[in-house]
């Protein structure tokens, strides 16, 4: 959201509403958000408006007031794919020349796939190239017009590669059962057998369970029986991947496939990358000393 709303200005507005108390507002104003709104509502009379989990895609609204949609694609369903999907969006609301000068874009669905995935800077469109529904993107140094629907908004987030290891978040715990975790899917990419897949799925189920009585105990995510709640969001989103496994290993015999391991491995380092990382502080906090937590005294 900080990323769009740093590209697009004045233009449309990013809000990101907290329905778990200021303390979490407060931490995404330090962590994430600095130029997108961030607000907070509370107590009992909230607001019966659309409510989307950022995770699970965004509501967007017209400068009229009208509700274009309830939910984009969902980050964890379509990965990066999500990101297009609100840009597509935003761009026939704003207009082909929706981007502002200096945004980073990256290109994307070009017949000439040797520039898909290039980034570039867009510049001043001059009136003809934008009269004919182009914009102005310095790519390595050169000025080219190309069509505002192959210019992707630098996208906020980057899936780790799934033959790289599960990035570290700063928690002895959680590291430790992620390199198991890597230590399985290796073993999964060189076997591809059954066996392998049961052993890596049941390794994230556990760190999977393990993480989850963490974020309750370190009060992180909300209310568990908030069903808006960050832990449950966070929940739902391992029980998306160990289904994955599942949905492979209810197939019958045979080795794996390639697909089938690099989705579930992406699946696994998109969570570690996007979300794992935000409870960390909560969760070092928690086995901190009682004086770094600043706990009550007994004399209190």
């Amino acid at each position: 959201m900080e990323v769009w709303q740093r590209a697009h200005g004045a233009a449309c507005v990013f809000a990101c509403v907290c329905v778990e108390g200021e303390y979490v507002a407060r931490e995404f104003a330090r962590l994430y958000l600095h130029t997108a709104t961030n607000c907070v509502v509370e107590g009992p009379d909230i607001p019966q408006i659309p409510l989307q989990l950022g995770c699970s895609g965004f509501v967007v609204v017209d400068q009229e007031g009208n509700i274009v949609t309830t939910k984009t694609k969902a980050l964890l369903d379509y990965g990066e794919v999500a990101f297009r999907d609100v840009d597509a969006k935003l761009a026939v609301l704003l207009g082909g020349d929706a981007l502002p000068v200096g945004s980073a874009v990256e290109l994307t669905g070009l017949s000439n796939d040797a520039f898909n995935g290039r980034r570039g800077i867009v510049a001043e469109t001059p009136p003809e190239v934008r009269q004919a529904g182009r914009v102005a993107v310095i790519v390595d140094g050169q000025a080219i017009a190309l069509k505002r629907e192959n210019l992707v908004v630098d996208a906020p987030t980057r899936s780790s590669s799934p033959e790289g290891d599960l990035k570290k978040i700063g928690h002895a715990g959680m590291d430790a059962e992620h390199e198991a975790i890597g230590q399985a899917l290796q073993e999964l990419r060189e076997t591809r057998s059954r066996d392998a897949l049961q052993v890596a799925r049941d390794e994230f189920r556990e760190h999977a369970t393990h993480e989850e009585e963490l974020m309750v105990a370190a009060r992180f995510g909300g209310d568990p029986a908030d069903d808006l709640s960050a832990v449950n969001s966070h929940r739902r989103d391992h029980d998306r991947i160990v289904a994955l496994a599942d949905a492979v290993l209810k197939q019958g015999t045979g080795i794996i496939r390639k697909k089938d391991i690099d989705t579930f491995a992406s699946a696994i380092a998109r969570h570690t990358e996007n979300f794992d990382a935000l409870y960390v502080d909560a969760a070092n906090a928690l086995d901190a000393p009682c004086g770094a937590r600043g706990c009550a005294s007994a004399a209190a």
